[in-house]
């Protein structure tokens, strides 16, 4: 499975989000062979901004 880096992800999401392309026509512009993966992430930007679109797993340690 590919990774994605956020920057990539943003890139994609803003472009999907400031035109009128698909998100088939999207994924074979950035030669992607999965656009349901560009629909989870405007998705998820959409609902919790930049932090959505991140790596990272899990809840974040409390400080104590």
């Amino acid at each position: 499975m590919a990774k994605y880096t956020l920057d990539f992800k943003l890139e994609v999401v803003e472009y999907y989000l400031t035109t009128e392309i698909s998100y088939h026509d999207l994924a074979l512009k950035v030669r992607m062979n999965n656009p349901s993966l560009i629909v989870s992430w405007v998705s998820k930007f959409c609902e919790q901004g930049v932090d959505g679109l991140s790596n990272k797993k899990g809840r974040t340690p409390k400080s104590r």
